[in-house]
């Protein structure tokens, strides 16, 4: 099928004046012209495609052309399956949908009903979503149609459904209070409108990511139920709330607010040579082209000045030395770049062991010993970085609390650090996930390159995401109940997923490492709406990134706050004497309890 929508939603092959100026409206009606006579052979394909258009069309809230092709696809797959057949199931979900969002209660209303009939035997897992929208469209076509308390018994019936468990529909609970909660403020029922919308931004709350519009949604519409209440000041406070929100969503859509963000960041991430070494750097690779191997040598070793263990120009300088046949001194290159994380970065391996400009030193037995020692680096980063170390409270773990800790940097951690935290996930009864970075060199194990974090760090984030979400999975935790630790170049990545994940995690506490500004205008928007809370400690004798290494650690605390403010963070700072992953078990479980708001317990 895929295939099929590549070909027929590909222009003309004979490109003309007039076709330059197609849009997707004359491409998407051609395309679909072309369904029937090229299909003839294949009903439910021209059926599955036909269907593919018309969502297009009424996701685009063009139901004049949604439900002509939504009803020639149901037509098609009613005459080649049987009439109870619950393939029919989907595609009568979305003509409902169409005609009721066309104002077309009633035939949404028949349809949904006839479709609850086709599935009324099928109780298998993969029907139950079908079903469940089904129901939500009758529900809403009942109201639309003046039926209130048809509506609410729908509703009601769907409360069920959603919560319970066995059924695997729980994703669905805000989509039927948030209904709920707007039908009873329609029918005067205050109270427990407000209960089912409290309910709705407790649970969008608790999301991984919460749903950004229906976050905005829930805020109005509780704004609205608590003017009708007579409470304005609290009234005004959830519209506000979501009218910010609503701005701040319609500015990230545009792409800016996430570059305010970052221009707004007090301090230059880049040191000041810079400019120098990348001239330098680019005079390296075209010489190395050329095979001007001297011009190549000298290029790259003026970059080390600048940045002495920079691995990739350790690899460069190695490629030099092999062209020129000087296998005694690539390969002493190529230990260096091994020492400093080349190998942990993914694909570099496999391009060093097929580089035509080691050509001359693949074929040498050392060559494959180093590789060896590479690989084996390698595989066992990963295997730390993708196993991380865990730790099950004494008291068992009944406050569903957890501590996630991205391990900081060799030359910054205690050697014993993980039974520190074990110690201090102890006295919280918070379970504990341990996770080392990968080791990319001094001074960093989680970030190879500043820039490269800052233009993807997702691909810092992926393996430590995986690991607290399966670790989510099998116990028993309260969402906003975690807190994630970033010791050294682990603050960043920590800062970074605390924001993307906002609904699971309630605070991200930064030691000796700074945030950077990665993070998108969206993610920044729902932490705040989560009341998300960031504290970071920078001791004094912290390693930080060159362009920051001069600034005093107050004056850093200092910018990173009024920075984090200026985004609507719950941040605070504060410098240290040494290092901050140094403090003293009370203390760091001090930090924690305050960010938790958690009292701390008397010694009495």
């Amino acid at each position: 099928m895929v295939d099929h929508l590549v070909e027929l939603f590909s222009p003309p092959t004979e490109v003309t004046d007039a076709d330059l100026d197609w849009g997707w409206e004359e491409m998407l009606a051609a395309s679909i012209d072309r369904i029937p006579s090229e299909l003839q052979q294949d009903p439910l394909l021209r059926a599955a495609l036909l269907e593919a258009a018309g969502r297009i069309h009424a996701n685009l809230a063009r139901y004049e052309q949604a439900v002509p092709l939504l009803d020639r696809a149901y037509g098609l797959r009613q005459r080649q399956l049987r009439d109870g057949h619950p393939g029919l199931a989907t595609t009568l979900v979305w003509l409902a949908r169409a005609h009721l969002d066309d104002a077309n209660p009633e035939a949404a209303r028949s349809l949904a009903a006839h479709g609850l009939e086709v599935l009324e035997s099928r109780s298998e897992t993969r029907y139950r979503e079908a079903t469940f929208d089904l129901r939500f469209l009758l529900a809403r076509a009942a109201r639309d149609s003046k039926d209130p308390e048809q509506a609410l018994i729908e509703l009601r019936r769907l409360e069920k459904i959603s919560s319970d468990p066995t059924r695997g529909l729980g994703h669905k609970r805000v989509q039927v209070d948030l209904s709920l909660a707007d039908l009873l403020l329609e029918l005067g029922q205050l109270r427990l409108a407000l209960e089912h919308c409290e309910r709705a931004l407790e649970e969008l709350h608790q999301a991984w990511v919460p749903d950004a519009r229906k976050l905005t949604a829930t805020l109005a519409l509780r704004g609205r139920i608590l003017t009708e209440l007579g409470d304005g000041l609290a009234a005004a406070g959830s519209r506000s709330e979501a009218e910010a929100l609503s701005r701040i969503f319609e500015v990230a859509q545009l792409g800016l607010a996430g570059e305010l963000w970052l221009d707004a960041f007090p301090y230059a991430l880049e040191p000041s040579w810079t400019e120098d070494y990348d001239a330098a750097f680019q005079r390296g690779i075209t010489a190395l082209q050329s095979k001007r191997t001297d011009d190549a040598v000298v290029a790259f070793e003026e970059c080390l000045r600048f940045a002495p263990d920079h691995p990739v120009c350790l690899y460069n300088l190695a490629c030099a030395h092999a062209i020129a046949g000087e296998l005694d001194s690539s390969l002493k290159r190529l230990e260096q770049a091994h020492q400093h994380g080349y190998g942990l970065v993914q694909g570099n391996l496999l391009a060093m062991d097929q580089d035509p400009d080691l050509r001359s030193l693949q074929v040498d037995p050392r060559f494959d010993e180093l590789k060896e020692r590479m690989n084996r680096s390698y595989r066992l980063a990963s295997r730390r970085n993708s196993t991380p170390r865990t730790h099950i409270p004494a008291a068992g773990g009944e406050s569903g609390a957890l501590l996630v800790v991205l391990g900081g940097d060799r030359n910054q951690v205690l050697a014993s650090a993980f039974d520190r935290w074990c110690a201090i996930a102890d006295a919280i009864d918070a379970y504990l996930l341990y996770i080392d970075g990968l080791q990319f060199g001094t001074p960093s194990a989680w970030i190879a390159e500043i820039d490269n974090f800052l233009d993807d760090p997702w691909a810092a984030e992926e393996s430590a995401a995986t690991s607290i979400r399966a670790f989510a999975m099998e116990h028993d935790l309260q969402a906003g109940r975690a807190i994630l630790i970033g010791e050294g170049s682990g603050s960043p990545v920590a800062f970074d997923l605390a924001l993307r994940a906002p609904g699971f995690f309630g605070a991200a506490l930064l030691l000796d490492g700074v945030p950077l500004p990665s993070a998108d205008a969206t993610a920044l928007a729902l932490a705040r709406a989560c009341n998300s809370k960031i504290r970071l400690l920078i001791g004094n004798q912290a390693v930080l990134p060159e362009a920051l290494a001069d600034l005093s650690r107050t004056e850093l605390a200092d910018g990173i706050q009024d920075w984090m403010h200026s985004g609507g963070l719950d941040a605070s700072t504060e410098t240290t004497p040494g290092l901050a992953v140094a403090l003293s078990t009370e203390q760091l479980i001090t930090e924690l309890r305050r960010l938790w708001e958690q009292p701390q317990e008397s010694d009495e």
